[in-house]
């Protein structure tokens, strides 16, 4: 019996060994130059065993994808375990490492110089082998006390105790071992794979570990090519659109650009007489414009019109912005008897950029007809500006862009009561709404405005620019847009540049009233107290960033410019310009469904419009919606500046409510509707509550129907979810 013990002591201390060495070793990342999983393998080796300090390393990244998913995002990193420094070199090679798609290998050598970084916490390598030699002293120890206890007889009870001592310490060593295990286990099941290898690096101890890290992504959904389906694209900027009555819709975009469509997807560009009369047409808004600017040229500065039917004057209104360049812009307006024209000039709607004197004086423009004053207020008033021709000017020949509202981008459209407005505006002074004569669709004379610049309840005015809805202080936002969904009026404002690495995106916000106050879902007013960077913060609901689904040939990004209407079924549309991440800046229209959550949001469809979109009324079946998603999450730290865009992970929606996968939570539906609440965990581990929609919807470009979903969180960040179909 106690030879029995004996032994079992001494083999639950060997195991107390091996289990500190496998614990210490399988969580060593160090020693693992070579990683495989899921049909993916990633190895790393360097030019030398050892190096100097400052020297350069040479590494060579080899990578196997025989596998049936893609490899990418990929990542390089070092640490210095010496100094416990660590500093991410992703963006140098990043531009070398690119995604490896399934049955392809690659070999890259790749170079850097270590440098210090920030402080990385955690055990380095040196510290780890001190833990192994604890290990092997206690266990010394345990062997020489039990020799010494043995012919002792007195000290019995000690020995007892020392010998219980050991197999604590052994089955310690057996559990940690089993916990490392099973923590490699569920590492090599897992979608990362990260090999890492250590070599000396300058004096002493000193130990560099490079690693490399990669991520096996969802199966690309792979669709017959005999799905795909045509579509005519065109290129108009800034598209307005419009119902035409005549089994057409038309958008009309700056510098001229017009097409119509029956179908919201092959559209055809079409032309009147406006590209040949606008210079005669608009020469009192082109005279204001080109006020000081000695290479003014106007075809280029005719921005975003708005097109609506007047039903007092029985006419088409086109309302078209012209652009000067210190901000000297002003709204025309234009009738026709048809909405594909020919137009007629009926008159300046408002003017921004006037000044107390100099080449934009303010008389003349209609500011004492509106606003009653016989003097420029000196709010208008900014600092000096020099013009394109080298002229400068003093302060009170110059715009108070801070204050003053841009006038350009028009939205027209009928409130509640019947009264029809406009809304305009852009970067600097924010986005106005004004009233509008319907007899005239000018503007409404008989209508006043108080002057109000405490902006923290939501609300604002100026006597001249009207009441103000969003924006200011030179905030980015333009290209307002209203329209009415249900019981809410939604504004639509454009944030960051237009460019393809600008960070162009729509932002939602909603009111029960055309003139506001607007919020949105975080309860964030639309209107500025002060100056913000709001390219890629979470003020107003942000419809989409920049995206490329699996089943897409490039990317999708800098999307704006939007406007969106209800058609006689009362289904609402998104119509906007888009990008690509191709590294050039051609655009083209696309429409998506907007749906109406259950909290009264508007979420776009994750795929471009088409004739069959279905949203069913009354719900559909759990096991219907089941299964595996393909899942955008469109993050607000998205880096448009080297137009990345977000790509499709795996999540699954089980029966029983559960989320798994990529992300992970609960999803819910609401009896006998489309509804979905989902409880998402966000980068940070923090629940995001989201609501939204569930609906069939056709893949991008292709005929083949799959159920989706757009939700949107408590924190304005939207995501969408698009079913793999069978066998996809």
């Amino acid at each position: 019996m106690k030879r029995t013990r004996r032994i079992t002591v001494v083999l639950l201390a060997i195991c107390m060994i091996a289990g500190s060495f496998f614990g210490v070793t399988s969580g060593q990342a160090a020693d693992n130059s070579s990683k495989e999983s899921g049909g993916v393998k990633v190895s790393l080796t360097t030019d030398k065993d050892s190096y100097k300090e400052g020297e350069r390393i040479k590494v060579t990244v080899k990578i196997a994808n025989d596998g049936d998913n893609d490899a990418n995002n990929f990542k390089i990193g070092y640490q210095y375990s010496s100094s416990k420094f660590k500093k991410e070199v992703e963006k140098d090679f990043l531009k070398t490492i690119e995604d490896l798609e399934s049955g392809k290998s690659k070999e890259y050598t790749l170079s850097l110089i270590p440098a210090s970084g920030e402080v990385v916490e955690g055990t380095d390598a040196t510290t780890l082998y001190i833990i192994v030699g604890a290990a092997i002293a206690v266990l010394l120890i345990i062997i020489i006390l039990v020799a010494v206890l043995k012919k002792k007889k007195k000290a019995k009870a000690l020995k007892n105790t020392v010998e219980v001592l050991a197999i604590l310490l052994g089955a310690g060593g057996l559990i940690f071992a089993s916990l490392q295990g099973m923590k490699s286990a569920d590492a090599a099941e897992a979608t990362m794979i990260s090999p890492s290898i250590s070599v000396p690096y300058g004096e002493g101890n000193a130990k560099l570990i490079l690693k490399v890290s990669c991520v096996i992504g969802a199966k690309p959904v792979s669709l017959d090519s005999s799905d795909m389906k045509s579509a005519s694209n065109v290129s108009v900027h800034d598209p307005s659109v419009v119902d035409g009555g005549d089994g057409s819709y038309y958008i009309f975009g700056s510098h001229m650009a017009w097409a119509k469509s029956t179908d919201l997807v092959n559209w055809t560009n079409f032309n009147n007489n406006f590209a040949s009369t606008y210079k005669t047409a608009l020469q009192k808004e082109i005279a204001w414009a080109a006020a000081g600017d000695s290479v003014y040229n106007p075809q280029g500065n005719m921005w975003a019109p708005d097109v609506i039917y007047n039903k007092a004057l029985g006419k088409w209104c086109m309302y078209m912005s012209i652009n000067g360049v210190s901000w000297n812009s002003s709204i025309a307006m234009l009738t026709a008897d048809t909405v594909d024209g020919d137009w007629t000039y009926a008159g300046t709607v408002v003017y921004s950029g006037f000044t107390a004197d100099g080449v934009h004086s303010y008389t003349n423009t209609d500011y004492q007809k509106a606003t009653g004053e016989s003097t420029l207020a000196a709010r208008y008033i900014g600092g000096a500006k020099t013009y394109k021709d080298g002229s400068t000017t003093t302060a009170a020949s110059t715009w108070n862009t801070n204050y003053g509202a841009h006038a350009i981008d028009p939205s027209v459209k009928y409130d509640d009561n019947g009264d029809l407005w406009m809304t305009y505006g852009s970067w600097s002074g924010g986005i106005y709404a004004i009233k509008l004569d319907p007899n005239t669709g000018l503007r409404d004379y008989n209508t006043k405005y108080e002057l109000d610049n405490n902006y923290a309840d939501g609300n604002g005015s100026d006597p001249y620019m009207g009441i103000k809805l969003a924006g200011g202080y030179f905030a980015s936002g333009e290209a307002s847009y209203v329209v009415k969904v249900g019981d809410y009026w939604y504004l639509f404002v454009t944030n960051g540049g237009l460019s393809s690495t600008g960070g162009y995106n729509m932002r939602e916000f909603r009111a029960e009233s055309l003139t506001g106050p607007y919020l949105d879902k975080k309860g964030n007013q639309a209107l500025l107290t002060s100056g913000e960077d709001n390219i890629n913060n979470n003020r107003g609901i942000r419809l989409m960033g920049g995206y490329k689904w699996s089943v897409m040939g490039k990317g999708e990004l800098a999307q704006g410019h939007n406007s969106a209407f209800v058609d006689s079924n009362g289904n609402a549309y998104l119509v906007y310009h888009t990008r690509f991440d191709d590294g050039g800046e051609g655009h083209q229209v696309r429409v998506h469904s907007l749906y109406q959550t259950e909290d009264n949001w508007l979420v776009a469809a994750p795929f471009r419009t088409s004739a069959d979109d279905e949203v069913s009324a009354s719900g559909y079946d759990t096991a219907d919606l089941a299964g595996d998603y393909e899942f955008i999450y469109h993050k607000l730290d998205i880096q448009y500046a080297t137009r990345e865009v977000v790509e499709p992970v795996s999540i699954t929606l089980t029966e029983d409510g559960k989320v798994e996968g990529d992300y992970t939570g609960t999803w819910e539906m609401t009896s006998g509707t489309p509804y979905v609440t989902m409880t998402l965990k966000d980068s940070s581990g923090k629940e995001v509550v989201y609501t939204g929609v569930f609906a069939w919807n056709d893949y991008d470009g292709y005929s083949t129907k799959t159920m989706t979903f757009s939700i949107v969180g408590e924190d304005n960040i939207t995501a969408w979810g698009a079913k793999r179909p069978e066998g996809k």
